[in-house]
């Protein structure tokens, strides 16, 4: 059975005793194992007929949940070629902080990324410590950066909550593809001045660790970034997680 529907199988077996619609569980399951990672943005999915034929559902059945699906957008359809999990990522806009090389020397472009989550936090670490006490707490904006297709990176943006709650509003897909300071500009009309970079082989923080799949006790690569405004005051942190990999870094020393 195809890897996608094996998973699928067996979430709907453990919510078959759901009063929910048919329908309605199969959407969930389907979901679930897409964003679980089982299959990549673009993948092609088995056909109605053939997920009819391997879950316990009717062709009807089958086909509202995917159309359920489709016009949430997880999913869309091509009428020669089939039903694919659609593509949220985003090229970056921004590459100037730094970038990755390939063993060749090319520079890997575009970097694909997609924002997955942005949210309040009240935890603290170097970052808050850099932006100052703050009673309302942190914006967390949470990345995925997609280098070269197969590796992926982690990063983790906070701003001050009291000055750009206003975030918490916007969609994922409107700000994937954007660099902190494309949002900062555009938005609130904050250029940013001055950049502090560093580096540091580093343990994955858990939240990092589970996104990219490694043991929390491996080390990765830790790109921080500092973002200041012209006098000089911390607008912005990120922190960038990245595995072992046949790329290198480049900084960039022409950052405006």
């Amino acid at each position: 059975m195809d890897i996608l529907l094996a998973e699928v199988a067996k979430r709907c077996d453990q919510t078959a005793a759901s009063d929910r619609p048919k329908y309605r569980r199969l959407m969930s399951a389907i979901q679930d194992t897409i964003k679980s990672g089982i299959v990549a943005p673009g993948d092609r999915i088995p056909t109605e007929k053939d997920i009819a034929s391997a879950l316990p559902f009717a062709l009807g059945t089958v086909q509202k949940a995917l159309n359920g699906l489709v016009a949430q957008g997880l999913l869309r359809r091509n009428r020669r070629s089939g039903t694919f999990v659609s593509e949220t990522a985003r090229p970056l806009d921004d590459m100037s902080q730094f970038v990755f090389e390939r063993t060749d020397g090319t520079t890997i472009d575009p970097v694909l990324t997609e924002i997955t989550e942005i949210a309040i936090t009240r935890d603290t670490g170097n970052w808050s410590a850099m932006l100052g006490d703050c009673a309302d707490g942190y914006i967390r904006i949470t990345r995925i950066d997609r280098i070269d297709h197969g590796f992926h990176c982690y990063v983790e943006m906070h701003l001050r909550a009291d000055r750009y709650s206003d975030l918490l509003t916007e969609t994922l897909e409107n700000l994937s593809g954007k660099n902190i300071r494309t949002i900062l500009e555009t938005r609130y009309g904050i250029t940013i001045a001055n950049l502090e970079i560093g580096a540091a082989a580093a343990l994955a923080p858990q939240r990092a660790a589970s996104c990219l799949k490694i043991p929390k006790e491996v080390a990765v690569l830790q790109l921080d970034v500092t973002g200041y405004d012209g006098g000089s005051r911390p607008v912005f942190t990120q922190s960038a997680f990245a595995p072992s990999g046949p790329y290198r870094v480049k900084f960039r020393s022409d950052i405006r």
